[in-house]
């Protein structure tokens, strides 16, 4: 490395002393700004739905649950209101539970016998796939033992074949009176015995390489797959999981098998399901099925929801909460969640009531609907109540 010319290190050192002078400047400034802010609110209109920023020292003073902030404390704190609002509200069951893959969209792939793979190229992680889609070639190493317990092994995937296609006819013709999801289940069975009945008729072909492919469409979620690696029986190379539709698995309490139920037809009621990684977003989902038995120690009976997911924003193992409604609409006033703070245990709502003037009051919460909560006392409709900043105000108290 070359030596550093004495011009360009003197030059160095006075921009590192410049800027430092400019940053200590800068810095009494902003204190001296702060400290002409008037404690009493001034005669400066806030400006109205916006907040601005983290708490400062002397920005604002308060009196008992009134804290009077000046209008440029309010733009440096990044204050922020919006009007409580009157609407219909139904009461809400919310259910904590976990995005997984639906049965019929989740698909593993394995080498249905011992052998060496070929390909040279393989789909990455994340790629959408189409059904019978080529995943890997693999050359095959049978021995005689081995390809006649892969007869014996074709010669059972055929005969299992034919009686689940048998079953699946059977239940379709007793449609009437036979549950949908075991016809489902039926036709879940019959899928994955032709799966495995192609295997083996692909493996005991004329030739001994043979081609693992995707048995449905989807994205590739899991690729074990290199050049010249050595396969088994059993493990799993490859998983194709269909993101379109995804099931939501949760507990839900014995004490809302009542309400849940009392609100009509439960199983294809409508719901909506909200995940931390989309704040603001609701995705459609609807109730596939409620448990049997209620777990004796949590006391909760498992429940599937089927959620919609054509944009692909979601992911299966991601946490999801479900909300559905039971019971009649009512009329309520009802404010962002983001606006509730808490002294304590108690519940607050920062109400701008004068340009620069803000009083905290305490309320009594109910139905929590989405990113929303109902208000039933403490806040009136119309009050403009803050969504960001309410944490800087009630330190300010």
């Amino acid at each position: 490395m070359s030596p550093v010319s004495p011009f360009f290190a003197l030059a160095a050192r006075r921009r590192l002393r410049l800027q430092a002078t400019v940053g200590v400047a800068v810095l009494a400034l902003g204190l001296t700004t702060l400290s002409l802010l008037p404690a009493d609110g001034g005669s400066a209109r806030a400006h109205e739905g916006e907040s601005h920023g983290a708490p400062v020292a002397g920005a604002a003073a308060s009196t008992g649950d009134t804290v009077a902030v000046g209008k440029a404390a309010q733009f440096l704190l990044n204050i922020r209101t919006t009007p409580a609002v009157e609407r219909d509200v139904s009461a809400q069951i919310r259910i904590r539970g976990v995005l997984a893959a639906r049965p019929q969209g989740d698909a593993l792939v394995s080498a249905p016998q011992p052998g060496q793979i070929v390909s040279r190229a393989f789909p990455a992680v994340g790629t959408r796939v189409r059904q019978g889609q080529l995943l890997a070639t693999v050359e095959g190493s049978l021995s005689g033992p081995d390809r006649a317990a892969l007869a014996s092994t074709q010669a059972q995937a055929q005969a299992e074949l034919a009686q689940t296609r048998l079953d699946v006819d059977r239940l379709k013709r007793l449609s009437q009176v036979v549950a949908r999801k075991e016809i489902e289940a039926a036709e879940i069975r019959l899928h994955a015995a032709e799966t495995t009945a192609k295997a083996a008729a692909r493996a005991l072909g004329s030739g001994r390489r043979y081609e693992l492919r995707a048995p449905i469409a989807g994205t590739l979620t899991q690729a074990n797959a290199t050049l010249g690696q050595q396969v088994e029986p059993g493990v799993t190379l490859f998983r194709v999981i269909d993101l379109s539709r995804l099931y939501v698995e949760g507990q839900l309490y014995e004490t809302d098998l009542g309400p849940l139920t009392a609100a009509g037809q439960s199983v294809g009621r409508s719901a909506r399901v909200a995940v931390p990684a989309y704040p603001d977003t609701a995705f459609a989902a609807r109730l596939v099925s409620i448990g049997g038995i209620v777990d004796a120690t949590t006391r909760t009976v498992g429940v599937v929801f089927e959620v919609e997911n054509r944009d692909g924003w979601l992911r299966a193992g991601q946490q999801a909460e479900v909300g559905i409604e039971v019971g009649r609409p009512e009329r309520a006033v009802v404010v962002p969640e983001a606006a509730i703070v808490r002294s304590g245990e108690v519940p607050m709502i920062f109400v701008h009531t004068s340009p620069e003037a803000f009083v905290g009051h305490r309320v009594a919460l109910g139905t929590r609907t989405g990113n929303e909560v109902v208000v039933e006392s403490g806040v009136r409709a119309g009050d403009r109540i803050v969504t960001v900043g309410a944490y800087q105000l009630r330190a300010a108290r």
